[in-house]
């Protein structure tokens, strides 16, 4: 004993220096970990501030290349607007002569159909030429709105005087060919305005298209200056080169201002284009040297950012690196966590399933409710049927009185032709007539409003009746699950908060007990160290057991006398070598060691020592007997697939008891004899399923 004691004591020192290398190891990585994720925080930070500052110098740049290019989009733009003007007289001009020719057809058109039709109508041969009162759909009679009016008045000479001021950007300029454009609006002007009026002077086109216009009623659509005839030079020009190059004259508003530009002299004109170009030219250059500078700075700057992010990232990955033993410790907690995880997914599948029952319970109620329904549907057609024969009844009691009241109206008749002189008695035969109608009549009442009431209180109590019935279904049903499921989650709670205390209290005797190890005797400290440590063994597998919601199985009382059967093949077998037909199997090795993770310390020192045996259970050999949760016996620890219980006979010698809530999980014993058996019913003593196959093992206590 005194080795034993001093065998743990080693034990404990061992374990206090584990723990204390431990907790250094731990808290040196932890402070790595702190300081890696620090210097990510940093490099974040960094990186945020460098992706700003490259944005503030992508839009710096973006700025840079507007200026770049603002000479050539200048210039197209002003291409541009040439040619939309170029394009927009032409097709008005054109659109506008098509209108007014369309305009004037479609109207003579109609006249004539409307003079045709006037003579025409009335006469009886119209109905023999049918479709002569349709007349044309108008098409292309009005003039398109006027478009591009806001734009500057620029035209081709105004190209052709920057490609002489800028002689450096001349080929950037593109100037746009709408000769074939316009020449074709021109020439389809042209040829309408010959077939109408034979043979006009060439002069005289855009006369003739602008009185054409104007007789249309079309001139309000269009801009004035679009309507202001030309010199026959400029008109000429236009039909062989550049249809509509007349735009000057629109930049002067009065003839006094061009008398003006034409009295300037050349000389000051030419001084100041020269003045206006060295101007220019010098501005240009210096937003090109500025440009040159901006590029050589961005690209410098540029350069430094490159070099500084792939020191950044060698750094990153230098720290990258370091982080994979982090990881892997993140990963061994990822995956108790995930055993957890897995825990609790069986915990909902099992709320899954008394969720599943208790919407069967409901679909039984509501078939329930929908026979109860049917039965009420029924008892509608009984009643409809009870309401057609008491109107069969009523409509009979009709007949009859009517033919009694003709039976009557007959014999009076008949009284009158044979005792016409007798007055008084044919008076009084029709007061007694007229009363017995009377009396029928009330009868026939009467018993309708019988029946009518009869029939509305026989359908108001069905009605009534599978109303009270159907709710009181629903809340018997509701009221007894709400209670079933609060009793359950009642008695989980309750059971934990008891274990947990009891917990509490086996730790704070533990450690209470742990100050004066070194006080006590050994051998009785040795024992109530292995008590306590049972108990908590016992409580910690009760917490597991209670988390997982499954819950200890009560013991079971059942007829011990035919609920298992002794097999006598194996009896012969009983005192065989190392190994019998009970270790004749492959052992079970992850049982086994889930039972030893479950012992102390010293039973699994006297399982290594080779005192206890776990291999064998043959007469005479030292064994392990501990408590089965699952069975709710005894039974004893062995590395094998089979089942070894204890003899109910053993017991009482070894002190143990099933039905106290403070049993002794585990012992040690010698054994005496076993059994091969098999289970014949399905509530047994030893709470194994039915067929299965075990030894029953006799047990006695260690001598002392």
């Amino acid at each position: 004993m005194l080795r034993n004691h001093q065998q743990l004591r080693d034990i404990r020192k061992r374990c206090v220096r584990a723990k204390q290398e431990l907790s250094t190891n731990l808290y040196h990585r932890l402070k790595w970990v702190m300081f890696v994720e620090s210097r990510i925080l940093e490099v974040d930070s960094k990186l945020v501030m460098y992706h700003e500052s490259i944005k503030r110098l992508q839009r710096q740049l973006e700025v840079i290349s507007q200026i770049h290019s603002a000479p050539n989009v200048y210039l197209s733009a002003v291409a541009e607007v040439v040619r939309r003007r170029t394009f927009s007289q032409a097709f008005l001009i054109w659109a506008n002569n098509v209108a007014s020719q369309l305009c004037a057809v479609h109207s003579e058109e109609v006249a004539r159909r409307k003079v045709f039709q006037s003579q025409f109508e009335g006469h009886f041969l119209s109905s023999l030429f049918r479709g002569l009162e349709d007349s044309p759909p108008p098409f292309a009679t009005q003039a398109p709105p006027l478009f591009d009016s806001e734009l500057p008045k620029l035209t081709l000479d105004d190209i052709e005087k920057l490609r002489s001021d800028l002689p450096d950007l001349a080929l950037s300029i593109s100037v746009p060919d709408l000769s074939q454009i316009t020449q074709f609006f021109l020439n389809r002007s042209i040829t309408n305005l010959k077939s109408d009026m034979g043979h006009p002077p060439a002069a005289s086109i855009e006369e003739r298209i602008v009185e054409a216009v104007s007789a249309a009623g079309l001139s309000s659509n269009l801009d004035p200056a679009l309507l202001q005839p030309a010199d026959g030079s400029q008109s000429m020009s236009a039909n062989t080169t550049h249809p509509i190059s007349s735009d000057r004259g629109f930049e002067s508003e009065t003839d006094t201002e061009e008398f003006e530009k034409v009295g300037q002299s050349p000389s000051e004109i030419t001084k100041d284009e020269t003045e206006l170009r060295s101007n220019l030219q010098s501005q240009f250059n210096k937003i090109n040297c500025a440009v040159d500078q901006a590029l050589g700075d961005l690209r410098c700057d540029m350069g430094q950012l490159r070099q500084w992010v792939l020191c950044e990232r060698t750094e990153l990955e230098f720290l990258l690196s370091k982080l994979s033993s982090v990881w892997n410790e993140a990963n061994e907690r990822l995956s108790q966590e995930y055993e957890l995880r897995q825990a609790a997914e069986r915990r909902e599948v099992d709320l899954e399933n008394r969720m599943k029952a208790i919407v069967e319970e409901n679909e039984k109620l509501r078939s329930r409710v929908e026979e109860l329904e049917s039965e009420l549907a029924a008892e509608r057609v009984t009643v409809q049927e009870v309401t057609t024969r008491h109107k069969e009844e009523i409509e009979a009691i009709t007949s009859r009185y009517k033919l009694y009241s003709q039976s009557i109206d007959r014999s009076c008749h008949v009284h009158e032709k044979m005792e016409g002189c007798e007055m008084i008695e044919r008076s009084e035969h029709n007061t007694v007539v007229n009363r017995i109608r009377e009396e029928m009549l009330a009868q026939h009442m009467v018993a309708l409003e019988n029946e009518r009431g009869k029939f509305n209180c026989e359908v108001e109590k069905v009605k009534l009746r599978a109303d009270a019935e159907r709710q009181v279904l629903f809340n018997e049903t509701v009221r007894r699950i709400v209670l079933d499921k609060d009793r359950q989650l009642d008695e989980l709670r309750a059971r934990e908060a008891e274990l947990n205390s009891e917990l509490a209290k086996q730790k704070d005797i533990i450690v209470q007990l742990d100050t004066t190890i070194r006080e006590s005797d050994p051998d009785s400290l040795q024992q109530r160290v292995l008590e306590l440590e049972m108990e908590k063994s016992r409580h910690l597998a009760e917490i597991q057991i209670l988390k997982g919601a499954t819950g200890t199985t009560p013991p079971r009382s059942v007829s011990p006398s035919s609920s298992v059967v002794i097999l006598n093949e194996v009896a012969s077998s009983s005192s065989s070598g190392s190994r019998d037909v009970a270790t004749s199997p492959e052992p079970s090795p992850r049982k086994s060691r889930s039972v030893k993770d479950k012992l102390t310390s010293s039973t699994n020192t006297l399982i290594k020592s080779r005192k206890v045996k776990i291999d064998s259970c043959n007469p005479g050999d030292n064994v392990l007997v501990a408590w089965d949760y699952d069975l709710s016996a005894y039974t004893i620890v062995q590395e094998s697939s089979t089942l070894f219980v204890l003899h109910c006979e053993s017991l009482k010698l070894l002190g143990l008891n099933e039905t106290s809530p403070k049993r002794t999980l585990y012992t040690v014993g010698e054994v005496v004899d076993k059994e091969y058996c098999r289970a014949r019913k399905r509530d047994n003593r030893y709470h194994v399923p039915e067929g299965s196959k075990f030894y029953r093992v006799k047990v006695k206590s260690l001598p002392s």
